[in-house]
């Protein structure tokens, strides 16, 4: 009877060590204290200009919540129309950061989008520039737990872009158009926009999907019809001479008849044009291959090559990238090659600057050329 009197205070003496575990993993969560957002905007005017644009306007900073863990919660900063209880609003997105800063640029194109807030710029009898009313929150939360900090309100002075005039341009129009993506053959306001620059306004550029062998096409000065068209020199339909005449021509075509992805340029002043058929990779220090060895890499082995998707017409592709630098090229050669927008005018450039990257991992590269002279990138983690 001793015995078994032994073991059964053995077994509570056990049971009792792990009902006491202090180190259970079990952690529950608990809504203790909101995050507070500063309030040094509240009931101030922030004043945005075009000469500042790039400078931060604004940083929204805000106390970390207390949800009684050590665990890392997410917050969202979003911003309304005063008054219309964030009927409206416009998220950051989520971070685990306790801040978030928003350039002057980008401050007055938010307040001018249509689909957000739609505040364009409006003055007052005296013609000063009434200030647009705002206030901001942000949202706390951990798993299923949310927390939101109180509301501020300040009011921010919008400045009226400076509209450049707007670019002289062509259109592309042919048998393509369905194939393309574009819409119907030989339909006038389906027509791809070639573009030239203010400054010259002879000679035009665009980058156009002709994606069957034997395309043909004609160059219209407006997308209304077909007045005024440019065609080939040549005797027959689909010719390449590249050279242009409106009395007598024929159908442009391909260089060599075959479909691709091309860069066309016309010179109206000359009546010449031109095709580059294009595919387009991004490389350097930054993707797997780093920077290519033409010497001793002909064929661009080091080039990490993109896919082009004719819904969206752009490239893409989902690259594993390290801390460094890259830019685009096509065609495994430097001849044509897109950097960084060394001149402002907010088209990337042929020849520009390096891109670089500082944090690597898996990213979605898009590359947009569907655009003309209004090319842009994007780097996105995946």
């Amino acid at each position: 009877m001793m015995k078994y009197l032994a073991k059964f205070l053995t077994l509570v003496l056990v049971f009792s060590f792990i009902g006491c575990d202090d180190d259970d993993p079990t952690i529950i969560a608990s809504a203790v204290a909101p995050p507070t957002i500063s309030s040094e905007l509240n009931g101030s005017t922030v004043v945005l200009t075009e000469a500042t644009s790039n400078n931060i306007a604004v940083t929204f900073t805000w106390s970390p919540a207390d949800f009684d863990v050590t665990t890392v919660e997410n917050y969202e900063l979003l911003m309304g129309m005063a008054g219309n209880e964030f009927a409206t609003q416009h998220s950051f997105g989520t971070t685990s950061n306790t801040f978030v800063s928003i350039t002057a640029g980008d401050f007055n194109n938010l307040l001018a989008d249509p689909d957000i807030f739609n505040q364009t710029v409006m003055r007052d009898a005296d013609d000063n520039i009434i200030p647009a009313q705002m206030e901001a929150k942000v949202v706390a939360s951990l798993g299923s737990l949310e927390m939101e900090s109180d509301v501020i309100t300040f009011s921010v002075v919008p400045f009226e872009l400076s509209v450049p005039p707007p670019l002289e341009d062509f259109f592309v129009v042919g048998s393509f158009l369905a194939a393309g993506g574009y819409g119907i053959d030989w339909n006038a306001p389906d027509g791809v926009q070639i573009v030239a620059t203010q400054e010259d306004e002879v000679n035009f550029e665009g980058f156009v999907y002709m994606p069957d062998d034997g395309s043909q096409f004609k160059f219209l000065p407006t997308n209304e019809n077909f007045d005024g068209d440019y065609g080939d020199t040549g005797d027959t339909d689909g010719s390449f001479s590249g050279t242009l005449e409106q009395d007598g021509e024929v159908n442009c075509g391909t260089p060599d008849g075959t479909g691709g992805y091309y860069l066309i340029r016309m010179d109206i002043e000359g009546l010449t044009y031109s095709l580059e058929k294009t595919s387009w990779a991004v490389t350097g220090e930054a993707t797997p291959n780093g920077w290519p060895d033409d010497d001793n890499d002909p064929v661009g082995t080091a080039d990490q090559d993109m896919t082009y998707d004719p819904a969206t017409k752009t490239w893409f592709i989902d690259v594993n990238l390290v801390p460094g630098e890259f830019k685009f090229r096509a065609n495994d050669a430097w001849d044509l090659n897109i950097g960084a927008d060394n001149n402002g005018d907010g088209s990337l450039d042929f020849g520009g600057d390096n891109f670089s990257i500082d944090a690597g991992g898996s990213y979605r590269v898009v590359l947009d050329l569907s655009n003309s002279r209004q090319y842009t990138y994007s780097v996105t983690p995946n």
